[in-house]
C-alpha cells in the first residue's frame, strides 16, 4: 500500500469498500471529532499521544464507522467549527 501522504479520496473509498478494520495504526473518525469542544480536543490528544508512543499511525477524519469498520464518507464540516 502506498504511503498515507499519497492517499487520495479513492484510497479512502477502497478502505471502505474492502472493509479495512481500524487497528493500532489506523483510526477512523467522523468530521464531528474535530469540533471546537473540550472533550473533542482531549480525544484528539489521546489518539495522537497513543500513536506517538507506539509505531505511529494514521487518523482518517471524515469516515463514518460501525464496530471498527468503515461505512461511508462523512458529509464534511465547516472549517470554522474545527479545533485549532
Amino acid at each position: 500500500m502506498k504511503s498515507s501522504k499519497e492517499w487520495l479520496e479513492i484510497d479512502i473509498i477502497q478502505l471502505i469498500e474492502n472493509q479495512v478494520q481500524d487497528f493500532l495504526e489506523l483510526d477512523y473518525k467522523v468530521c464531528g471529532a474535530l469540533q471546537k469542544k473540550e472533550g473533542k480536543k482531549k480525544e484528539i490528544s489521546k489518539i495522537v499521544s497513543s500513536f506517538a508512543n507506539s509505531n505511529g499511525g494514521v487518523i482518517v477524519y471524515g469516515v463514518n464507522e460501525s464496530g471498527n469498520l468503515p461505512e461511508s464518507i462523512d458529509v464534511g464540516f465547516d472549517p470554522n467549527d474545527i479545533t485549532n
